[in-house]
């Protein structure tokens, strides 16, 4: 069964990840840079993506370190080159290695957008 959720990939803006949850300025890239994936792919639906997906879509030659942390973001632990730790549950990954965001993963859009608007009040 698909999964709908709230915030879709067209509502996703940059700003969204900055002062994020996650608090480690890499994993706020790697999420920035696969909302654009998703925008990219279908900015009306969240769909399943793979590390080769990942680095023929973003705007950069990705790093051993990125393919690191969406590993970090499915099963928890220290940010590469970092001693930050994130917990698991931001994305899920099956057996054909796709990644797939979840709820968790848009819960730190949602509240990064309420820490804002809270700030330009």
């Amino acid at each position: 069964m698909e999964k709908t959720f709230e915030v879709l990939p067209k509502d996703v803006r940059v700003e969204d990840f900055h002062d994020s949850s996650f608090q480690n300025m890499e994993a706020e890239i790697i999420a920035r840079n696969i909302c654009y994936i998703q925008n990219k792919m279908n900015p009306k639906k969240w769909l399943p993506f793979t590390w080769k997906i990942y680095k023929t879509q973003v705007t950069h030659r990705p790093t051993k370190i990125e393919k690191e942390l969406l590993e970090v973001l499915v099963n928890g632990g220290r940010v590469p080159n970092s001693t930050s730790y994130i917990e698991s549950g931001y994305l899920t990954k099956n057996d054909s290695g796709e990644y797939m965001v979840t709820e968790k993963f848009l819960e730190v859009i949602q509240r990064s957008r309420r820490k804002k608007n809270q700030k330009n009040r």
